[in-house]
């Protein structure tokens, strides 16, 4: 466990609480709920020999209880006939999805509403846990969903842990980081930067776990994530460094706004009811502030609260939404104030500017300020560190 919090600790997540499954038998859970289960009518008891002469563990009828229910099957349904949920071994001892039963009943004691992260191969367990919850207390229908998600498949191969074919997630961290490093320096070569080992250690650092998280979470929870390093460490398209160094462009130009401010060749910027919008003449500025700007909130709506749909179907969060707006926002914000784009700042050689450019400059400045906000925030919700320099 503590090998897993530091490795999440590299990407500042953390957990509120842990649970111990065998808390569940030490205060008498397991044992008070199965006195309850054997009780309803669906509770088949273990068998030393069943009709076929085998031992048998107890189960729950879950098909007879679909259709007392008169719950939908097939297409969008439960499938059919639905599988028995065993719960005991035939020398009467406990299955783990039985316990994984009693400890929802704990979560759901504790919440409103319980979304379980776990592997999209446990789908049907799952499932049947929150139709188990269903069957012993009808209160807790679609209080319960199974949060799926898929496996990670590498560039180079699949990982086998038969075969001893795995990829500790530290491992991967340390490829992504190196690649981010070597990268960098080269930028800042080019360039002719010379920063201090500790802020390119921090940047890389920063840039490295955005990456890391940007690849995971671009995809659709059910998605199978094919994880190429050249990819998502790149600079110039669909990546949280593309992202990370336009956002960064926007924080430079803004500080030599203020450095224009500082020198007196520009007047600092007014409230922002005193602008005139009305120079503002670009089609792409408009379409950006009314696309991204002000459709914002109503994409984080769609995809943080999606509507809790009837099980067996679960909800789906669209996190990966998120990652597609950032990156078509960030795409034609290059755009925007790249070499054929927008000039917002005045050239070097100007020691002062008119008042119709001066009228423009504050608008633009402003916009910017907003363009970054709205960056800074998308990222926010992804858990990645906005940063003002690269």
């Amino acid at each position: 466990l503590s090998g897993v919090q530091e490795t999440l600790e590299t990407y500042n997540v953390r957990h509120d609480a842990f649970d111990f499954e065998s808390e569940l038998g030490w205060e008498g859970s397991n044992t008070a709920f199965l006195d309850i289960m054997k009780n309803t009518s669906y509770f088949v008891p273990q068998t030393q020999s069943n009709d076929k002469g085998v031992p048998e563990g107890a189960y729950l009828n879950m098909q007879q209880f679909i259709v007392d229910q008169k719950l939908p099957q097939g297409k969008k349904g439960y499938m059919k006939p639905y599988p028995n949920l065993y719960v005991l071994r035939p020398d009467g001892s406990t299955l783990y999805t039985f316990r994984d039963i009693v400890y929802s009943f704990k979560k759901a004691h504790q919440s409103d509403l319980i979304l379980n992260v776990i592997c999209s191969e446990q789908d049907l367990a799952q499932q049947k846990v929150s139709l188990a919850m269903y069957m012993m207390n009808p209160e807790l229908l679609g209080r319960q969903y199974h949060l799926q998600y898929d496996l990670v498949k590498l560039k180079t191969g699949k990982m086998s842990g038969r075969r001893g074919r795995y990829l500790l997630a530290d491992d991967l961290y340390a490829q992504l980081k190196e690649e981010i490093r070597k990268k960098m320096a080269q930028k800042y070569e080019e360039r002719g930067d010379k920063v201090s080992q500790e802020f390119f250690d921090q940047v890389t650092h920063e840039v490295s776990t955005a990456a890391m998280k940007y690849a995971l979470l671009a995809c659709t929870c059910s998605t199978q994530i094919s994880f190429d390093i050249a990819k998502i460490t790149d600079f110039e398209d669909a990546s949280a460094p593309f992202i990370l160094y336009n956002s960064t462009r926007l924080s430079s130009l803004i500080r030599k706004f203020e450095g224009l401010v500082e020198k007196g060749v520009s007047k600092d910027l007014p409230d922002l009811s005193q602008i005139d919008w009305s120079v503002v003449d670009n089609h792409m500025e408009w379409e950006m502030l009314m696309e991204f700007v002000l459709g914002f909130p109503s994409l984080l709506k769609l995809a943080a609260c999606p509507a809790l749909p009837k099980p067996p179907q679960n909800p789906e969060f669209g996190v990966h939404k998120v990652c597609d707006f950032l990156n078509m926002f960030t795409r034609k914000l290059s755009s925007y104030y790249g070499p054929r784009g927008v000039r917002i700042l005045p050239h070097r050689s100007q020691e002062t500017i008119t008042d119709e450019q001066q009228t423009a400059l504050h608008a633009r400045i402003y916009l910017c300020k907003a363009f970054r906000q709205v960056i800074d925030n998308g990222l926010d919700k992804l858990f990645i560190k906005p940063l003002r320099k690269m």
